[in-house]
Parts: structure tokens; sequence; C-alpha cells
């Protein structure tokens, strides 16, 4: 039976790696591993950056008349005894701002974000809200840092 030549067959790629000694996989491994820390560093790095610009520019550009509380959010605070004027005076000065998560919007034109607020070493304040010519405070929470260290694990 004679081969045909246009007959390929699927087999699997040689490895790169399969003649190289322990030490060289060894360097190769390190420098893969170096090349992620590098890239998760820059990572990190960006997101500082934008938490600092989103202090700066966005919270800080709200006068206290732009910042609304909806029906929603007075039920909540009501059942939650979170004060608005805790909610106002963090959101004015967000130098307590120890974490933002930017979450999905429900019409064009806003930005929703889940803001975390440092009040005290056993609390936090997490308020979310919807960002657009106004700033509408969505649902304020305060939960004890013991909560959110067992969680973060």
């Amino acid at each position: 039976m004679a081969k045909n030549p246009e007959v390929k067959y699927n087999l699997p790629p040689k490895d790169p790696d399969k003649d190289k000694s322990p030490e060289e996989l060894a360097k190769i491994d390190a420098q893969n591993r170096a090349e992620a820390a590098k890239k998760a560093q820059e990572l990190f790095e960006s997101v500082k950056k934008k938490a600092e610009k989103f202090k700066t520019d966005a919270l800080k550009s709200y006068k206290k008349e732009q910042i609304i509380f909806t029906i929603h959010t007075d039920i909540r605070v009501l059942a939650r005894e979170v004060p608005n004027e805790l909610v106002i005076a963090n959101l004015q000065n967000p130098e307590n701002l120890i974490d933002f998560i930017e979450q999905k919007a429900m019409y064009p034109g806003e930005k929703k974000y889940k803001l975390v607020f440092k009040l005290h070493d056993t609390r936090i304040l997490i308020v979310v809200v919807v960002v657009n010519k106004n700033i509408s405070v969505v649902t304020p929470i305060i939960r004890y840092r013991k909560w959110v260290r067992r969680n973060e694990n």
C-alpha cells in the first residue's frame, strides 16, 4: 500500500523544554514568575491611581445639594440605623475611602460604585452610589471589620 503524500497526521507539537536541564527550567520558571510579579505590581499601581483620581475628581467635585437619598435609601437608613450625615460626610471628604468597585449601571451615562470607607478600626461604611449629574445613594451599610476579614480569606 502506497502512502498518500497529501495525508497529514495530527501529532502533538514537540515540547521545546523537553531537552533542557533542570537548571535551565528553573531559570525559565524564575523569569516567568518575575514577569508575572511585575504585571501584578503594574495592575496594583493602575488601580491605586484610579482610586486616587476617583477620590479627587469624582467625589470631591459634588456639593452637598447634589447628594440625593432615594425613598429606597431612606427605608434602608431607618432599618440599618445609618445616619445620612455620616454618608454625606464621607462622600464629601473621601479621605477614609479604602476601596471602590465599579458595578454595572442600569442606564447609559450612569456609573455605579460600591464605596468602602473606614470609620474606625472595627467598623466600615459601605455605600452603593449611582453617579451622573448627581450622586444618588442607593444603599448604606455599616459592617464590622471582623466580618470583612473573614470573607477576604
